[in-house]
């Protein structure tokens, strides 16, 4: 017979349905019941305790599902943590929902984002379901594993801080606090978003950005760069979705950190691991045998690491015609994916073991190249990025333009640095030179020009220009007689409405006569 569940009784003083959070980690479910428990009846299911008080009910979460009172609920929160289990049993969190009609929240953070994930909260049948993703939270307390928090941990032990490789690595810092408040502001809100709700910054940050900061807060913090080999980390985020952020001052919540050094420890350097092959009392009687492990060894790893280079320098050259082409979407697509090849082929490298121990100048070399690859992949995908946010504000479809405008020039600007750096380095191939100095034209004009594009586009304010219609078939010493002119209006980098007037129109509003100079 199956075991029947706990039924919760609240007390008749009580008129409000108590609150359901489930979350086998612990971490936002606990916090959540903090805010939530002196006004509501809170039932938290974790795996660790929670803190005890009389309108929080603990249910341990130690099974693969676990057990739920079966109470009705005016809230129900999952904070799911890459649980399994959750995304099964989440038609009974709607059924139970659409009985009464209840708030129903799926809280993940990106580094449980996936498109698989977000296919199977895209059923029909979720009627009530909101879906919430939140970024990297850094607090006092470190409790979770990200490269924000590692930055504040190195500030706080060291005063130093080690940005890998050029820090072009993206970033979604969210203050913890602000993340709380934001769910429970959503969930009491009376109209429900149809949308997935994004709590990071609507502008991401590189590391080095984030690294900048923290020694703005704190000049005394050395910030340095290390030969990184770890892959940047990638998130999914779902499409069409919704900031709850349009404008996130990450140093004003970057100050509220205690980064002060509170204990100095010694440095402990990285001990050396060498890998080695297990010893095997099997005698080895058969030659194909031994060529069979020469082949897995030595060929193989050469052979992959081969196609994914060709394939990373086939993806680069792909993702370039595309982003001439105007296809931005599928250039950035393109892009990552050509960085994840080089990254592979980088990552395999010190598996060749014996041409880098016979032709270690040859391995060096292909690794340098696998590097810059990635280097150039990375800077594109960062300026097809800017490309497509500026776009977004002439059409009219950006939230913050004049920040969403800055963003982009900076990234520009970051761009045409890295480019000059490689090509100073003689580390660009010959083909991406080529193009670089086919555009020689262009990208000069844009380094001795960008400096001037939020004036000129009327993001420090709306700028009025005059243009003017000359015949030349009726000379002038300005060129050519005016027969009409246009007034156009620019703000926020969007062109307003051109109004031609005739140019006798202007010269009827002269209030007084204009003399000539006598000499």
């Amino acid at each position: 017979m199956e075991q029947k569940r706990p039924v919760l009784i609240t007390s008749e003083e009580m008129s409000k349905l108590p609150i359901l959070i489930v979350d086998k980690k612990g971490t936002m479910g606990s916090a959540l019941a903090r805010i939530l428990r002196d006004q509501f009846l809170v039932v938290v299911v974790t795996a660790p305790g929670v803190e005890k008080h009389e309108n929080v009910i603990h249910v341990p979460y130690r099974k693969k599902i676990p057990m739920i009172p079966d109470n009705a609920y005016s809230h129900i929160f999952v904070i799911y943590n890459g649980e399994k289990e959750l995304l099964d049993m989440m038609p009974a969190f709607e059924e139970k929902a659409e009985a009464v009609k209840a708030r129903f929240l799926f809280i993940t953070s990106l580094l449980f984002s996936s498109k698989s994930v977000f296919t199977k909260l895209r059923r029909p049948e979720y009627h009530l379901l909101q879906t919430i993703i939140y970024g990297e939270t850094f607090d006092n307390a470190i409790t979770e594993a990200n490269e924000i928090n590692f930055f504040i941990h190195q500030t706080r032990v060291y005063e130093r801080i080690e940005v890998p490789k050029e820090g072009l690595g993206m970033l979604y810092p969210i203050l913890l606090d602000d993340v709380l408040t934001s769910i429970v502001s959503l969930a009491f809100a009376v109209e429900k978003p149809r949308e997935t709700i994004y709590l990071f910054p609507h502008h991401v940050y590189n590391e080095f950005t984030v690294a900048r900061i923290i020694q703005k807060i704190d000049p005394l913090v050395k910030v340095d760069f290390s030969k990184k080999k770890s892959p940047a980390r990638k998130y999914y985020i779902p499409p069409d979705g919704l900031y709850f952020f349009r404008d996130y001052n990450l140093e004003d919540r970057m100050r509220k950190i205690n980064l002060s050094r509170t204990e100095k420890h010694p440095k402990i350097p990285q001990k050396k691991i060498q890998l080695r092959m297990p010893s095997s009392n099997v005698q080895q009687s058969r030659l194909k045998f031994f060529w069979a492990i020469v082949l897995a060894i030595f060929i193989a790893p050469f052979v992959v690491i081969l196609l994914c280079a060709l394939l990373a320098g086939g993806l680069l050259g792909v993702s370039v015609k595309q982003a001439e082409k105007g296809d931005l979407s599928g250039a950035q697509s393109t892009a990552s994916l050509a960085q994840t090849s080089f990254t592979a082929a980088q990552a395999l490298g010190p598996s060749l073991l014996l041409p880098q121990w016979l032709l270690p100048g040859p391995t060096n070399h292909f690794l340098e190249t696998m590097q810059t690859g990635k280097t150039i992949a990375m800077t594109e995908i960062s300026l097809v990025q800017s490309i497509q946010v500026l776009k977004n504000i002439y059409e009219g479809k950006s939230l913050d333009p004049r920040n969403d405008f800055l963003q982009s020039i900076t990234t520009i600007k970051n761009t045409l640095l890295t480019m000059q750096k490689l090509e100073a380095e003689n580390n660009l191939p010959q083909s991406v030179l080529q193009k670089i100095h086919s555009l020689d034209g262009a990208i000069n004009l844009v380094e001795e020009t960008i400096d001037t594009w939020p004036t000129i586009l009327g993001f420090e304010g709306t700028r009025t220009y005059l243009i003017l219609f000359q015949n030349n078939m009726e000379l002038r010493p300005g060129g050519g007689f005016i027969g009409s002119y246009g007034i156009l209006p620019v703000e926020n980098g969007k062109i307003g409405k051109l109004q031609i007037n005739d140019v006798y129109d202007a010269d009827g509003q002269l209030a007084q006569q204009v003399q000539p100079p006598y000499g």
